[in-house]
Order: C-alpha cells, then structure tokens, then sequence
C-alpha cells in the first residue's frame, strides 16, 4: 500500500493503520519524466480542479459553492466564465467512458508501472490536492484499488467532484456519508464511517496538559479568564480586525471581568503577522498563539509537530471560551467541551454580501449543522456578544448537553486506526 500524502496525520499514525498482512507502508513523491511539461501540467490541473467546484455547483447545487462562484463572477469575470464552460466540459466527460476520456487522461496522465505497479492498494488523503487527483485517477483506470480519506467536514460540498470513484470511501461521521450520497451519488455500501482521525493525536495529548503552562507560554496570569479568538481567512472576516479592536476596547473596560484575549493567528494569512504591532497599544489585555502551518487547511503534506499539537489541544482545553467566526476550531472547542462562540454579524460588511457572517454560518450546507445542533452560542449583534462571553464564563456549563450531543454527532467514538486498517485489508481481499 503507498500513500502520496499523509495529510493532517502522522506517518506513525498511518503505519498504525495498517495491518500485519500489508507487507509494508510506504510515502511515496510521483516520478513524472523530463518531458512531462511540468509547469503546463501544473496549470492544468488547478484549471482541472477548478471546472470541479463549478461542475458540482451546477449539477448539485450545494449553497457554500453558490458563494464561492458568486465571489469569483465580481473578482475575476473571466475566470469565472472560463471555468464554467470547462465546468459543463467535464460534466459531459463523467459520463464518458474513460477508455475514450483523452482529456482527463492527458491531464491526470502518471506512468502507472513507474509509480505504482507493484502496489496492492492506494490510500488517498485528500479530495482535493493536485497530486491526489491525478493519483486517483491513474489508479483507478489502471485497476489499482484505491481507498479515499475525506479529511474535512466541509470538503465534500466545497471541493467539487472525485477526479474518479474510490473502491472505497472513508468519513468521519453520518453527515458526512450523507454529503457523498446527495452530492456525489456514491453507493452508501462503498462508505464506511471511521471517525475522525486527527482526534487520535488530540487525544494522546489530553492527559499531557497543563493550565499552568499554558500561562507560562502565553506570559498570561493564572488569575485570569482567558477568552480565545480564532483568526479566519481574510475573505471570509474582512472586517476581523475592527471587530478584535472593539473587543479589545471592551475588556480594558473591564466589560468582562479579569479577563485576556488570546489570539490565535491563522498559519498563513498576511494581515495576522501585523496584529502583534497594530493591537500594541493594549499590550497588557492580548497576547498571541502562533499556529503550526500544519496547521493550515491548505497544507497537505504536515500535520504540525507534536509539540505545536499539544499546544493547541492545551488551549483549547483551559480557554473559558472560544470565539470563532466559521472554521473547524468551534468544532475542536466543542469537543474539548470549552464554550464556543460563533458571531453572525460584522461591524463593517453588509449582511446581503456573500462572505457576511450571516451567509458563511447560516446559509451553508455543513456549517448550519453546528448552529441548529445549539451547541454554540450564535450571537446577532453586539450586545448578544456581550452577553453571550458573560455567560460563557460564569455559567460553562449552560450548553454542556448540546456539546456533548453534538460531539458524539459529529466526533463518533469509534476505534478509527482500526477502521482505517479494516477498511484497506477488505480492498485488498477484494482484489485477491
């Protein structure tokens, strides 16, 4: 068995997946010849990934991608009705058999024997990732078995469709198998729920934690309540700087008690790198946490280092609450049982704009979830803010069934390393 990339998991925890019976794991780069043109390539496989998200849209019609194909017809018109018509290209190649698919077989092209000829299985770790596409594809035209992890919750209505259908196809919960029955008709026999696997290491991490360490990281006082605020990317929060200065504006009030704000920066937008000297001035109210870009959703190759895994399982363990405007990390906070908040309104943008808080939260096909779940507190203005991190802190508890109810929707507890392996040895029974 060869995966290409172990995503958001640990090499050690991949080698745990897999059973006595596979003679050996290995991580593998894909071997392309000199003359592969590989910059054309490169650019052909975005063009190809792109045409997916729009084909998804108009044959399926999940609401997030509406968003996306919204943003891209008033930034880059021309890209957007390129990308639609190669998007109603594609539409027809799915139906066409692949012996006569030529395009997608000249775009997704890997010397099969040079690469995996002498494989009894692929593992996939991404629906996404260029390199995963293409091994895919090859793949499975070649008739090697091929087992696809999908590594997010949203992933399955924001990624477009499969370059082509794995053998088998691996969630993490119920939602999840429902999003690849509606959007991707993809025989429910062929999906198998094995939780989520980047828990496994959060987990290990739990019992390792420490409130005064985490103090002692941040220079924060163990006196005080610790309020965490998530940054999110630049075109989902553009107005997140304005809201964290009122914010901040509030706490030197003494609005919420003996409390610090600890912002976690996002691991690679641009505008978080000049928080530290913008927010300056109330040096004694903020401190930062600085993400591991494993961290990052756009990363596909790490899964951060132990240390920077441990770090984040510990704040979000002691945090009294965690704010977040739409990202995994409410999920993460939930499952830690910390309050979370998740804000439906800006200070700056419109409600009517396709990025306002309102639409990225409420209208979305996986994000709705967490809001209709009431797990967390989904505040309308600013005063229902206010009231919503008074009652997070004084009163954690007021959402602690909701949690938990939630946790176990979303989070199965289920044995995953197991069910990874079981679900790779029944492939590769299957093919002997």
């Amino acid at each position: 068995m060869v995966t290409i990339f172990a995503h958001r998991l640990l090499e050690e925890d991949l080698r745990n997946y897999v059973s006595d019976s596979c003679d050996r794991l290995e991580f593998r780069q894909i071997k392309d010849p000199r003359w592969f043109f590989p910059k054309i390539r490169a650019r052909l496989l975005r063009c190809m990934g792109e045409w997916s998200r729009y084909a998804l849209e108009m044959d399926k019609r999940p609401i997030i991608q509406k968003k996306y194909m919204v943003r891209d017809r008033a930034s880059h018109p021309f890209a957007y009705f390129a990308n639609k018509v190669g998007a109603k290209i594609l539409l027809i190649l799915r139906k066409v058999p692949y012996e006569v698919d030529f395009i997608r077989r000249f775009i997704f092209f890997i010397p099969l024997q040079r690469n995996f000829g002498d494989l009894d299985c692929l593992l996939v770790a991404s629906v996404d990732h260029p390199q995963d596409r293409r091994a895919l594809y090859r793949c499975r035209t070649g008739g090697i078995p091929v087992v696809l992890l999908v590594h997010s919750w949203d992933n399955l209505t924001s990624h477009g469709f499969f370059s082509a259908p794995p053998d088998r196809l691996l969630v993490w919960n119920e939602f999840m198998k429902e999003d690849a029955i509606k959007f991707h008709e993809f025989p429910e026999e062929k999906i198998d729920i094995v939780g989520a696997p980047f828990l496994e290491r959060y987990k290990y991490y739990m019992p390792l934690t420490d409130r005064q360490r985490l103090c002692e990281r941040l220079n924060i006082s163990e006196q005080k309540k610790i309020i965490t605020y998530a940054c999110n990317a630049d075109w989902c929060i553009p107005d997140e700087r304005e809201f964290l200065a009122k914010l901040l504006e509030e706490i030197q009030q003494d609005r919420f008690g003996a409390v610090v704000l600890v912002v976690r920066l996002h691991p690679t937008e641009l505008r978080c790198q000049e928080y530290p000297s913008y927010f300056s001035v109330y040096q004694d109210h903020i401190f930062f946490d600085y993400a591991d870009a494993g961290f990052s959703a756009a990363n596909p190759e790490s899964a951060g280092s132990g240390r920077a895994i441990r770090d984040f399982v510990e704040l979000m363990q002691y945090s009294d609450v965690v704010i977040n405007f739409a990202s995994t990390i409410s999920l993460d906070a939930v499952f830690f049982d910390t309050p979370a908040i998740c804000p439906i309104f800006n200070l700056l943008l419109s409600e009517d704009a396709w990025n306002s808080a309102r639409a990225v939260h409420v209208d979305s096909d996986h994000f709705v979830r967490v809001i209709d779940s009431g797990a967390v507190s989904t505040p309308e203005n600013w005063e229902e803010l206010r009231a919503a991190i008074l009652q997070s802190i004084h009163s954690p508890d007021t959402r602690k069934v909701e949690r938990k109810r939630l946790t176990s929707r979303m989070f199965p507890d289920v044995p995953t390393s197991t069910l990874i392996r079981e679900s790779i040895d029944r492939v590769i029974r299957q093919r002997a």
